[in-house]
């Protein structure tokens, strides 16, 4: 009995050692490769490297200077994979206690992001942070620190609106970008240069194969691919001259709003500005200012929820970009345009005291003043536009639409009034040049009287950009070609090699003869020498060429300023044109013409001064 047990447990022990050396040598004959490769990959990790962005440089004194540069962060990231199972609320909970932010969306970013790769939680973490992650590391599995680049503006606010900013790219971003290479969590341009060129600034990320432990913790770096950094740009703005564009038009707001604390005719003050500058035979833009403004370092780490709010809710909004994302009525500067047609299409001799103004302008039961109560009586062309006479163009605007012609819409055109520039930056609004086919569409109404008698002065429903304003002045400066406006001078790559070069471009040349041009800018020298423009510039040297222009608002809202012109009148340098929003009066905007001018050709203050 014994011995029948016996033999029975050494059969048992003998069948159990077959199946185990049948079972060692299935694993390691038959699937031991596919084995070896799991082994390998559970002990290996690749991690990507991001890539530094391209700079960007501006001009000083003919140099470049960096405006945009990165600098390396500490980042709290999470590797879905490394955390272990059902524990993610859990590591989202701990996460958001140490951090500040809420537990739902740390969780929402871990859940959305890949599972073997880094999910970017927190950037550009604070000294306090960076302590209490290290401090906990050991109950946040899947959690690891890294170092990565993230963008430094060295002057804060300085072009913020034309520069733009970064931040995480969004889902629908992904879904387009993804085939170029694009992950979530990674930075992507979302406004200004950043956003327009971001298929230079952005680089190539690169990869790191590293060792784990059991944990999943690095060990050592088995192997390395450098990432490729973003290609730099450089941009033909002046640094100085978009320092002092800037600063001077935040004076003079911030100033013109005190003054309406006290005076309740200027209706709470202006509510924003912008300035533009050009060079007129190139259409390179000099300065390009926007007020008010904000930091563009806020968005360097991800802003903080709450001051984005802030930002947003802000009544004088901060983030809209003056300069272009916005068209009012271009005023009185718009008599440029009118007068134009006006040459073209009457025959005119501009010298002649050929219109009358009575202080008001009949047509019908509707009755249009004249900004000089009284009027300014008889008056030849130059004189009209010198002295800003709004009863001459309404007369000169009926006279046309009497005529059956749509000359001031074509000239316009023209001049790039209501469409595109083409400019390197994100977000233009192309304006409306009204006309029969316009109103029709839009406000399901014929075209009248009225309607021209309006466009002539630059009101009713005509819309320009400030960008647009300053490209029909370009164009009188240069001699009458309407160029592209242009920010980005070339993109340099990492080898020092031209990726990208700005050209000067015509856009057209406007089907206005060589004598109403010269007439024309004969009439801008007379607006400063006689006119509305005396204010300002009437004693300067070298001698400005200009427009000034007051544009009506809503009832109950202060008008809007303008002022566009070249300097020197005879040979210009440079075109500038000024906006202030609700800034009441067009002298306002002058003034800070005047400021400017007087920084650029600092020998004009020292001739006035004489």
């Amino acid at each position: 009995m014994i011995q029948r047990r016996i033999r029975v447990a050494g059969i048992i022990v003998i069948i159990l050692f077959a199946v185990f050396v049948f079972r060692l040598a299935q694993l390691q004959i038959i699937h031991g490769e596919q084995y070896t490769r799991m082994a390998e990959s559970n002990r290996t990790e690749n991690r990507p490297i991001p890539a530094p962005r391209g700079k960007i440089y501006m001009q000083q004194e003919g140099e470049p200077v960096i405006a945009v540069s990165n600098r390396l962060a500490y980042t709290a990231s999470v590797i879905p994979a490394n955390i272990p199972r059902g524990e993610t609320e859990l590591i989202s909970e701990r996460l958001a206690r140490l951090l500040g932010m809420e537990a739902g969306e740390i969780s929402s970013r871990i859940h959305a992001g890949q599972r073997a790769l880094p999910v970017r939680i927190m950037r550009n973490l604070t000294p306090l942070q960076l302590l209490k992650l290290e401090e906990n590391m050991d109950q946040l599995p899947g959690v690891l620190i890294e170092r990565i680049p993230i963008r430094d503006n060295i002057y804060g606010s300085t072009a913020a609106h034309l520069l733009g900013y970064v931040g995480e790219i969004s889902q629908s971003e992904l879904t387009r970008l993804y085939s170029q290479g694009y992950r979530s969590g990674d930075l992507i341009g979302k406004s200004g240069l950043e956003r327009h060129y971001e298929s230079f600034l952005g680089g190539v990320d690169g990869v790191r194969q590293i060792e784990v432990d059991s944990h999943r913790m690095e060990i050592t770096t088995i192997s390395k691919q450098d990432p490729q950094p973003g290609a730099d740009i450089y941009l033909n703005i002046d640094l100085d001259l978009q320092l002092e564009a800037e600063r001077i038009l935040k004076e003079h707001i911030r100033r013109l709003q005190e003054k309406a604390e006290e005076d309740e005719e200027l209706m709470g003050g202006p509510t924003g500005g912008a300035f533009l500058a050009m060079e007129p035979d190139s259409g390179k833009i000099l300065a390009m200012a926007s007020y008010p403004t904000f930091d563009l370092n806020l968005f360097a780490g991800g802003i903080d929820r709450d001051e984005l709010q802030k930002l947003q809710n802000n009544f004088h909004r901060p983030f809209l970009d003056r300069t272009l994302q916005i068209a009012p009525a271009p005023g009185s500067t718009f008599k440029v345009i009118t007068g134009m047609a006006v040459l073209k299409d009457l025959g005119l001799n501009p010298g002649d005291q050929s219109v009358h103004c009575g202080g008001e302008f009949s047509l019908g039961p509707q009755t249009w003043k004249c900004w000089l109560e009284g009027g300014h009586g008889r008056l030849s062309f130059y004189e009209a536009l010198a002295h800003s006479c709004n009863v001459a163009f309404y007369r000169w605007g009926h006279e046309l639409h009497h005529q059956g012609n749509n000359t001031i819409q074509e000239v316009a055109r023209e001049f790039g009034f209501g469409v595109l520039s083409g400019i390197d930056l994100p977000g233009e609004r192309a304006g409306v040049v009204p006309d029969r086919d316009w109103k029709s569409a839009n406000l399901k109404g014929p075209w009248v009287p009225g309607d021209s008698v309006n466009l002539a002065i630059g009101q009713g429903d005509l819309q320009s950009t400030p960008l647009q304003l300053v490209n029909m002045i370009n164009t009188l400066a240069n001699g009458g070609y309407l160029m592209q406006p242009y920010l980005v001078d070339r993109v340099i790559g990492e080898e020092g090699e031209v990726l990208w070069e700005g050209q000067p471009q015509v856009i057209r040349k406007p089907d206005v003869s060589s004598t109403i041009l010269n007439q024309m800018r004969q009439s801008l020298q007379e607006v400063t020498e006689s006119g509305t423009g005396t204010r300002g510039f009437g004693d300067f040297v070298p001698e400005v060429a200009g427009k000034t222009g007051t544009a009506q608002t809503v009832p109950g809202q202060p008008n809007h300023g303008w002022y566009a012109g070249y300097v020197p009148a005879d040979e210009p340098e440079i075109s500038f044109v000024v906006f202030l929003e609700h800034g009441n009066d067009s002298g306002f905007a002058v003034d800070v013409g005047r400021e400017f001018l007087e920084y650029y050709f600092p020998q004009a203050e020292e001739v006035s001064e004489e």
